[in-house]
């Protein structure tokens, strides 16, 4: 018996890429370069061809949908780009071509050109240089004990659009005071339509000695107790003795950070005393009076 079949067979239409106008100004994230379609269907994958063939800097390709886009604004530059991608499309058609696409003009919010923070003392003073700045509405400046978790201290206004070079400075005052002997700040950099750049995080080491004189003992002289104040200090466990001046210990404990605590002397006989603190990074004393 003979059968009848019936084979469509579609004709394989290329894909094509529309790319974008040439824009003068800022690009946002997510922005699109080129846009690929394909008259058989959706596109269904898009690699580069070949794979080690990079997008430039701040640039990307969606796999699935075959668009470029801008995936970082901060690291586009100007230029004109060729790149060769390969897309299937939802019947199994494949094209492989050469896009050509340009990023216009685009003048970064804020040219960065230095950033450092240097101990003054008990403070930590922040400077920093923009070359430029376009639509800098203000800086803020946000410190951190551990490099992950920032806190914002304290905010500096820009000066909106300029392309002549500014120089800032914030201190903050008695950062000692947190127990730390290194501390990280960076700035969050705000345009005015709420668009945010963070700056690279910079650290700052501070004299052991002046972390320690963060530590206070209160009230001196004293008959019965004395608060050993350790809530500038982290909440990890130090190691305090209390040893006459001979170096004979009358007592030793271990104190937890970000508290106050009592010190009962009562039992000591009138005298003068050492009260000494040790943490990971630092050792101090301080002299305790003991009177009837």
């Amino acid at each position: 018996m003979t059968q009848s079949v019936t084979v469509t067979v579609i004709a394989d239409i290329e894909a094509v890429y529309t790319v974008a106008p040439v824009k003068q100004g800022s690009y946002t994230n997510g922005e699109a370069l080129g846009t690929a379609s394909d008259n058989n269907g959706a596109i269904q994958t898009a690699v580069l061809a070949p794979a080690s063939n990079p997008m430039p800097a701040g640039v990307a390709l969606n796999s699935t949908t075959g668009q470029i886009y801008v995936a970082d604004r901060m690291l586009v530059k100007t230029g004109t780009y060729s790149t060769t991608i390969s897309t299937t499309d939802i019947t199994g058609g494949n094209t492989t071509q050469v896009v050509t696409f340009a990023i216009g003009s685009y003048p970064l919010p804020v040219e960065l050109t230095a950033f450092s923070v240097v101990a003054k003392g008990d403070d930590a003073v922040l400077s920093w240089t923009t070359a430029s700045e376009k639509n800098n509405d203000h800086f803020t400046i946000e410190r951190s004990v551990d490099a992950t978790g920032f806190e914002q201290i304290g905010v500096v206004q820009g000066h909106g659009s300029s392309s002549s070079a500014h120089n800032y400075q914030f201190t903050e005052q008695r950062a000692t005071r947190l127990g730390q002997s290194v501390l990280y700040y960076r700035l969050r950099q705000i345009d005015l339509d709420n668009t945010e750049t963070l700056s690279p995080v910079r650290s700052v080491t501070f004299n052991a000695n002046k972390v320690a004189a963060a530590i206070q003992l209160y009230p001196n002289p004293v008959s019965t107790t004395a608060i050993l104040d350790l809530s500038t200090l982290p909440k990890s466990e130090y190691l305090v003795t209390v040893s006459d001046l001979t170096g004979r210990i009358m007592q030793q404990m271990r104190l937890t950070g970000i508290q106050l605590h009592t010190l009962d002397v009562q039992s000591l006989s009138a005298g003068a005393y050492q009260v000494t603190v040790r943490g990971d990074a630092f050792v101090t004393t301080k002299r305790l009076l003991k009177q009837d």
